[in-house]
């Protein structure tokens, strides 16, 4: 998933209303923050899988730990 600095500024700021209200939903305002903060996007689509997203930016690395770890 790739993500604008506006995007991902909006996402921040979203997650910590949703924090600040304890809102009890199907998103992890906690999980959003730390895959926006540690340029790690894509897990948001993994986590998620139920969104169709656009793309598949997975990075190589991940899809090599992933297809040992299935061996």
């Amino acid at each position: 998933m790739k993500l604008s600095d506006g995007e991902k500024l909006m996402l921040i700021m979203l997650s910590e209303i949703y924090e600040k209200l304890q809102l009890d939903g199907e998103i992890d305002p906690k999980f959003i923050k730390s895959a926006i903060f540690s340029e790690n996007t894509w897990g948001i689509n993994w986590k998620y899988s139920g969104i169709p997203f656009q793309g598949n930016d997975t990075p190589e690395i991940v899809k090599e730990v992933v297809n040992i770890l299935d061996m």
